[in-house]
């Protein structure tokens, strides 16, 4: 049986870079979300993990995703969060990644989007999207590095853009393949890791 699936493995993902400014403008179609501003001391290098919803009431098929943030940003992901809400406190700091026990019932949750570029977008291909229930539950992975002596509350916003009425022929999902954490570097030399991942199937691959 020849499968015939669209995944999103989280690997490397091909970014145009689109110039937004501040504030980033809020589209036409669809919404804006502004992640819960969080505090980056004076020369830390902060990465967070903080839960939320989206604010969508009705399921949505995204098609595009822009984000903004400051030019120390390191990285941002969108993870789809399955687990039970947290009780209380709702940022997880101490999770890399959001991955790990990020919460009951979610080992390493499903990247909706994410990105190394503090101002770009991501598109689907035409008649691909990723389906976003009713007030979605993602984790907000931002990761930023404060080079100032004072601390900063970075204002992190992103777009989620539907796709047009009755386009959509293929539901994407994504697929993490892999992580290396044994990065040891010593002062002034160089070291090379390497991962294997085996394909179980045939599959389109998008990003």
């Amino acid at each position: 049986m020849r499968i015939r699936t669209w995944l999103v493995p989280v690997l490397v993902g091909l970014l145009a870079s689109t110039g937004f400014a501040y504030p980033l403008k809020k589209p036409n179609r669809g919404f804006q979300k502004r992640v819960p501003r969080f505090t980056v001391q004076a020369n830390e290098d902060w990465e967070g993990c903080i839960y939320g919803r989206l604010p969508n009431t009705k399921a949505i098929d995204a098609a595009e995703f822009q984000l903004l943030m400051p030019g120390d940003g390191h990285h941002f992901v969108l993870w789809k969060y399955e687990g039970d809400p947290p009780k209380g406190k709702r940022d997880w700091k101490l999770i890399p990644g959001c991955t790990g026990l990020a919460g009951p019932g979610t080992l390493i949750p499903n990247n909706l989007f994410g990105m190394q570029n503090a101002n770009g977008r991501v598109r689907m291909p035409p008649g691909v999207a990723m389906r976003l229930e009713p007030h979605q539950q993602v984790l907000f992975n931002p990761h930023m590095k404060n080079f100032g002596a004072t601390p900063v509350r970075p204002d992190v916003r992103f777009n989620i853009i539907p796709a047009e009425k009755d386009t959509v022929e293929h539901l994407a999902e994504s697929i993490t393949v892999g992580n290396i954490g044994n990065i040891q570097i010593p002062a002034g030399g160089a070291q090379t890791l390497a991962f294997d991942w085996v394909v179980p199937g045939d599959m389109y691959i998008i990003q």
